[in-house]
């Protein structure tokens, strides 16, 4: 008679699937807008009314992207991400005068580009790495900032790609004017720099699409 063979626990074999996750916190920070190597003049010129010190009710959002975990359904813990964003936004920020509170903004104008900068240096001391997608912060309702780390110089870019310098493309300027969702390019696209040609495969299809070079641009 056969024994039973103990249950094992089945994982799909399929490839692992990707997706982004969203997080909001909110933090109220004060703070003023001046660069110290500017004399009051030049500083009052440069940021008018912002040079004097008023506050803002912040709100980050923070993107998280990566494979979903076959086990959980997850990209990332929720609890271990709300413990990060604890430790990279509300401690150091919520609450505080940005220029006199925070070591960061002593040589560093506390705009909210700045500050998105801060929050992004800060989470990638906890998250895993390339883990961290994009850090969005609402300074008003009708203003907002993102942030989504230093781009790859284009030397390492042209390690892969054989095209001239000159054709390699940025491809946040290129999402802004094609809406094409999430892009995974081939082996050319280094960071977030990549040539159309390589991208769309040729020089033929990249026509076809409707991009051709001309000049000293794509268009």
């Amino acid at each position: 008679m056969q024994t039973p063979r103990a249950p094992e626990l089945m994982l799909a074999t399929s490839p692992l699937k990707t997706a982004a996750f969203s997080r909001i916190d909110t933090f109220s920070a004060s703070h003023k807008l001046a660069c110290k190597s500017l004399s009051d003049e030049e500083n009052k010129k440069l940021f008018g009314q912002s040079k004097q010190r008023h506050g803002h009710n912040y709100k980050v959002v923070v993107t998280v992207h990566g494979e979903i975990n076959p086990i959980s359904g997850m990209v990332i813990d929720l609890m271990d991400l709300k413990a990060y964003m604890t430790e990279a936004i509300t401690k150091p920020l919520d609450k505080r005068d940005l220029d006199e509170d925070v070591p960061y903004f002593a040589n560093v104008v506390s705009s909210t580009e700045n500050l998105a900068v801060f929050i992004w240096e800060n989470l990638q001391k906890h998250l895993p790495v390339k883990t961290l997608y994009k850090i969005k912060i609402y300074e008003t309702d009708e203003s907002s900032f993102v942030y989504k780390g230093e781009a790859t110089a284009p030397s390492a870019f042209m390690d892969a790609c054989t095209h001239p310098p000159h054709q390699v493309l940025s491809l946040s300027s290129f999402l802004e004017t094609v809406d094409l969702g999430e892009i995974h390019c081939c082996t050319h696209t280094a960071g977030t720099n990549f040539c159309l040609s390589c991208f769309f495969g040729g020089e033929a299809l990249t026509k076809k699409q409707g991009w051709e070079w001309g000049g000293d641009q794509w268009h």
